[in-house]
């Protein structure tokens, strides 16, 4: 299981970098059914299909 979490202070027109991002902001999204870390990126892309609709994710409630 790997857990996906959501940097609510992160916007397309001014991303944040280093020291700038706050842990304790982060908010847990969702869960990806898998057991490798690089699978769960390749899942949580938005490319054939929107991500949260895979049937290894589960969102959290109110994500």
């Amino acid at each position: 299981m790997v857990r996906v979490y959501f940097n609510p202070d992160y916007t397309l027109d001014s991303p944040l970098i280093g020291d700038e991002v706050k842990v304790e902001n982060l908010r847990h999204i969702a869960d990806v059914d898998v057991n490798d870390l690089q699978e769960a990126f390749e899942l949580c892309q938005n490319t054939d299909q929107p991500w949260t609709s895979r049937s290894e994710v589960t969102l959290l409630p109110g994500a």
